[in-house]
């Protein structure tokens, strides 16, 4: 596996206790490692609990690729900021640590 910018996603939200469930920091983090399921290259070194973790990586891998695929309108940046402004203020301090 190598060094991705969910990794460093993953880290800073680690370093910085952002209130997510595990599952989100785990599917944020293995979202393109596609060997890790399923019989993948490295399935021998997955344990029970990443096993049930799976499908909610299944499950994001699924709307990313609906989102690249069937997005006909892009939404504006004012819709989206609207959208992720107060969900970003609930779960992320106001300054980050990097």
């Amino acid at each position: 596996m190598s060094w991705s910018a969910y990794e460093y996603l993953y880290h800073v939200l680690r370093l910085n206790k952002v209130p997510l469930p595990e599952e989100a920091y785990f599917t944020i983090r293995y979202q393109t490692f596609e060997s890790l399921g399923k019989g993948g290259a490295y399935a021998c070194l997955v344990c029970q609990d990443d096993i049930a973790m799976l499908p909610w990586v299944d499950r994001l891998r699924h709307f990313r690729q609906m989102a690249y695929t069937e997005m006909r309108d892009v939404p504006k940046l004012e819709q989206l900021y609207k959208y992720y402004a107060p969900i970003i203020k609930e779960y992320f301090p106001d300054e980050l640590a990097w």
